[in-house]
Parts: structure tokens; sequence; C-alpha cells
């Protein structure tokens, strides 16, 4: 499929690969996204800018078995991640089991089997509500 000319751009379900020719000229052709992307950078699964299917939600970076810029057909984020944007869903902070609100350091909990495993107050400790922190030695993170 060829670039639009008024735009430089491709349509949705396409990307711009420039190839270098012999004639030190650019052939800008727009090549097939994944079958799942709407939008994307380049042919594979993981180069997802948005979702071809509505309702399908795009992971915006690498956490368990997803990859980032995939997209994955369910109607909300998975476990260990966040909605920041409509169809998009974000890692939570790497201590967080799950996160919420509007940024990925609010833990509501944390991960088990790390020393990050108590989810702090904000009464009687001087951080962040929802931030997991290191338990202390003496009391196993319980308080």
């Amino acid at each position: 499929v060829a670039q639009d000319p008024d735009t430089n751009s491709c349509p949705y379900g396409y990307y711009l690969k420039q190839i270098a020719s012999a004639a030190s000229s650019y052939d800008t052709t727009c090549y097939k996204c994944h079958d799942t992307c709407k939008t994307c950078s380049g042919p594979g699964e993981e180069e997802c800018l948005s979702c071809y299917t509505p309702g399908n939600q795009l992971i915006k970076g690498d956490r368990d078995e997803f990859k980032a810029n995939t997209c994955i057909a369910r109607n909300d984020c998975p476990s260990g991640f966040i909605s920041l944007a409509d169809n998009e869903c974000t890692p939570c902070s790497a201590n967080c089991a799950s996160c919420q609100g509007t940024n990925t350091n609010e833990c509501n909990s944390c991960l088990v089997g790390t020393p990050f495993h108590h989810l702090t107050s904000g009464a009687t400790e001087p951080t962040k509500v929802g931030e997991c922190i290191v338990a202390h030695a003496n009391n196993n993170g319980c308080q």
C-alpha cells in the first residue's frame, strides 16, 4: 500500500517502512501491521501502538507473561497493571502486586516473597499511602 502523499502517513493497519534503494532515495511503502494492531511501528505483535478490536487492552510495559506493545482480548487490565488511559494497561511499580488510582506506585497489595511485603498506612510512617516498603526485622512487616 502506498503512503498518502498529502499526509506522508499510512492508513490504519499499516506502518511506514523506509528502505534505502540503490539510487540513494528511499522506498516509502506502507506495510501491514499485525492483525491485533490498529496502528503500529512494525509488523510484529509486540509493535502495536493501538488495538484493532474495540475494548481490547494495549499493554504498555513488560510484566509477568504480558509483553509491552501487545494487545490482549479483555475488557480490563490484568492484575499487576493499572489503566491510566482508555484501553491501555501500564504495569504497576516493581514492588506492587496490584495498584490503583492515578499512579503506578499507589499499591493496594505488595508482592509476596520479597522484602517489600507490607503496605504503609501513611498515618504512622513517613511514606506515601500504598507504598510497599521493606519490613522491619523485629516485626516482619506487621504493625
